[in-house]
């Protein structure tokens, strides 16, 4: 039985659940987040502790799992392992745009927050408590000159965001000593962030996507349309007025296809009652993913609908026709811009249902594009066998 400290959110059990279950792994999640009691495995906090060896020597796991190393908690944790000796492996949980893309994503994030102090005094990062728990990991790195990066590395952190400080100081003992990547797409955003072109010492694994599941593909007249909270969190100059003018066409546009059954389906963090507010048409159905429980209908569409997503991997690699969704107060694609392989279709107006669509429902073009497609494949999603899961549980259990 190998114990395994996985430092994630326990709010986004998605993120894992394949790992669950599993009879030769113990699995216990380290979060700043109170215990989330739907959960059945046991969760430690960050706030229990004073330092990361307090965490290491009460659980005394084999391995340490990262979903990232971003903020001053988990960096902190990550040098302190390796220090002692302890496996630390990243693992890949999404799909990353490239650099240029990220950047470009995370600035648009950071808009919003027109003073940053006032943001830093509310975050985790900037209270005390966990300033010191960073601080106890000066004593782990091996020189002073890592030491003197380490600082400019907290410094940055609290005046201009990890991300900035992440990609413009290299070091070492903050990066994970093995990654499991899901394809060659994620090593520039990888790159990025840990750097890990510069150090022959990192143990780069590709694994797949064990998200990824194969699905049948047929005829059918079933369409989703998959929506992200862009007017929720405040992004890309969304406001109320643009989101129920696009509410608003849409159930007009769906009922004039009664032909045709649609699921329009919300991120975790959308706001539904902002659907509510409109009768939704009879040949519709809006659901968050809590209430998606054994529902194929997207899975089994003839076309989906869809800003830049994890998800389209799933359904790119299975050949599903996409039309990938620019629909913004100004139109543009957002992170991973799919049809740069010539295998979706791109919609950046909402009038492109009404001019596009018996074309987009009789030209799927993933199938017909087989070279974008396996350029697809080799970035996000390689080897696509089913076996993925398999792979990480392996790369795991024999480190």
């Amino acid at each position: 039985m190998r114990k395994i400290l996985l430092v994630s959110s326990n709010r986004r059990i998605d993120l894992f659940n394949y790992l669950l279950n599993q009879d030769n792994i113990e699995i216990i999640i380290l979060s700043n987040e109170d215990i989330n009691k739907d959960l059945n495995i046991k969760q430690i906090q960050f706030k229990k502790y004073h330092t990361p060896l307090n965490i290491i020597n009460d659980i005394n796991p084999d391995i340490i799992l990262f979903l990232e190393v971003y903020d001053i908690l988990q960096i902190s944790l990550c040098i302190v392992a390796n220090k002692v000796g302890l496996k630390t492996i990243f693992l890949e949980h999404g799909i990353s745009s490239n650099s240029e893309e990220y950047l470009a994503e995370n600035n648009e994030i950071n808009r919003k927050h027109f003073n940053r102090l006032i943001k830093n005094l509310k975050a985790i990062n900037y209270s005390i408590i966990h300033r010191l728990f960073f601080m106890s990991s000066f004593f782990y790195v091996q020189n002073l000159n890592s030491l003197i990066t380490l600082i400019k590395i907290w410094l940055t952190i609290e005046r201009k965001g990890s991300l900035k400080a992440l990609s413009t100081y290299p070091l070492i003992e903050r990066v994970p000593s093995k990654f499991l990547l899901f394809g060659k797409n994620n090593n520039d955003h990888k790159n990025l962030i840990y750097h890990i072109n510069k150090y022959k010492n990192i143990n780069i694994q590709y694994t797949g996507n064990p998200f990824v599941k194969k699905i049948k593909n047929g005829l059918s007249n079933k369409i989703t349309i998959i929506e992200h909270p862009y007017f929720e969190q405040s992004l890309y100059n969304w406001n109320f007025k643009f989101h129920n003018e696009k509410v608003d066409f849409l159930y007009k546009f769906i009922r004039s296809k009664p032909e045709f059954d649609f699921l329009i389906k919300l991120h975790p963090a959308s706001d539904k009652s902002l659907w509510h507010k409109f009768e939704c048409p009879s040949n519709a159905v809006v659901k968050k993913n809590n209430d998606l429980n054994n529902d194929n209908h997207y899975e089994e569409s003839a076309l989906i609908l869809s800003y830049s997503s994890s998800m389209l991997v799933d359904f790119i690699s299975n050949q599903k026709n996409i039309v990938l969704l620019g629909w913004h107060p100004v139109p543009q694609i957002y992170g991973v811009d799919f049809s740069k392989y010539g295998i979706c279709h791109t919609s950046y107006l909402f009038e492109d249902l009404e001019n596009n669509w018996e074309h987009w429902l009789k030209n799927n073009l993933a199938v017909v594009n087989l070279t974008g497609y396996e350029r697809f494949l080799e970035e996000f999603n390689s080897p696509f066998d089913g076996l993925a899961k398999q792979r990480i549980l392996m790369e795991i259990l024999n480190d």
